[in-house]
């Protein structure tokens, strides 16, 4: 039986950092570039386990003043940057959908539309959710969801109650900690978009593409 298939989205599924594109759009507006930068940084940084989550998410958060207008413009870049060897394979990743969880850091309000060609159940995607005042402008957070929270991808996956092997795919620090505090049995470094040495040095295998990740999967047929 395929196994469960925990997959991250910036990064791995898509070839962008989200927020960190939706920086560049409000920088856009301001004429700027000085916000993207900064928040780029950030990112990293936490990508790379050096800051927590929750750090890294506070201090964008504390950055990134957007509308809903500058999100529906992130969610059309989005759509037009998913990374190649998802959409060379969307027909085996349709058939797998029932086995296919996304648990992200990043935001429903954006992932969800995104991700509408792919066809998957939005029952099985777990990410952050915006709150905006009633002039369409963010104003913060929903800080009780479980991603917004150290180990948050940890605490997603235990909640579930998943019978079976699950397998982690993505490109991130907070990936790893998922089989690392016993929520997951392998965790697959995925490099197509990016390579960080730190997370793959800690990985089961390493994913150069999403065809990679098939022929890994396939050992458990």
């Amino acid at each position: 039986m395929t196994p469960y298939i925990i997959i991250d989205f910036d990064s791995t599924i898509n070839k962008l950092e989200a927020l960190d594109e939706l920086a560049r759009i409000v920088d856009v507006r301001n004429n700027s570039s000085e916000t993207s930068q900064k928040i780029k940084a950030i990112t990293e940084l936490g990508m790379q386990g050096q800051i927590t989550f929750p750090e890294s998410l506070k201090m964008r958060m504390e950055l990134l003043k957007f509308n809903r207008d500058e999100l529906m413009q992130l969610v059309e870049v989005l759509k037009q940057n998913f990374t190649e060897s998802f959409i060379k394979n969307i027909k085996y990743f349709e058939e797998i959908s029932n086995q296919v969880i996304i648990i992200s850091g990043g935001f429903k309000d954006f992932i969800i539309p995104a991700l509408e060609q792919f066809k998957l159940n939005s029952h099985n995607i777990y990410a952050n959710e915006f709150v905006f005042d009633q002039n369409r402008t963010c104003a913060g957070i929903v800080e009780e969801n479980l991603l917004a929270q150290e180990l948050g991808k940890v605490k997603v996956v235990n909640n579930l109650n998943l019978f079976g092997e699950i397998i982690i795919v993505g490109d991130g620090f907070t990936d790893y900690q998922i089989k690392e505090q016993g929520a997951a049995h392998r965790f697959v470094a995925f490099t197509e978009n990016v390579c960080r040495k730190s997370v793959c040095d800690k990985a089961d295998f390493i994913a150069n593409s999403f065809d990679d990740v098939i022929e890994y999967l396939s050992h458990y047929q």
